[in-house]
């Protein structure tokens, strides 16, 4: 029986929650996926700026649970 649209998202919600508990259970990961995710917000920040759009990223990152700076 192929899979559906359904059970591939299903599935791969769960590898995605499994990674994610993973990566929470070592502090060392996470200070990491923070610094990556704030440098790729800054990256995408200055594109924007390149661009003269005046589009900005929010201080969150988006889908993450992360927490704004200051």
């Amino acid at each position: 029986m192929p899979d559906t649209a359904e059970d591939f998202e299903a599935k791969f919600d769960l590898e995605t929650l499994t990674r994610a508990q993973e990566i929470m259970n070592n502090p060392g990961r996470v200070a990491r996926a923070k610094q990556f995710a704030e440098a790729q917000r800054d990256r995408m920040n200055e594109a924007a700026k390149n661009l003269g759009t005046g589009t900005r990223v929010s201080n969150m990152v988006r889908g993450s649970r992360m927490q704004p700076k200051g």
